[in-house]
């Protein structure tokens, strides 16, 4: 699966999450957790190619907070989940 996520409209965690619940396949639970985000990498049995297209607004205006994201692609990455994220 392959999917990629516009974050140069984002302003706020609100906003973030918003975008990921459209754009990627989460379950209703997932909420506003980055550790249930994290779950569902590790659970998912497909690979998932997720391309992050204008994150310097969203790492301007979310700072500590995005780079939790981009961690948490990451470490599930790094873990053996199936999911490569390419940040732009």
């Amino acid at each position: 699966m392959e999917f990629t996520v516009d974050l140069s409209g984002v302003k706020n965690r609100e906003d973030l999450h918003e975008v990921l619940k459209e754009v990627l396949p989460l379950p209703s639970y997932y909420g506003k957790n980055l550790d249930a985000l994290y779950d569902v990498l590790m659970e998912t049995h497909d690979p998932w190619f997720v391309k992050f297209t204008g994150t310097s607004a969203a790492r301007e205006s979310l700072g500590s907070y995005f780079n939790n994201l981009v961690a948490t692609f990451d470490d599930a990455h790094e873990e053996g989940s199936p999911v490569l994220a390419l940040w732009s």
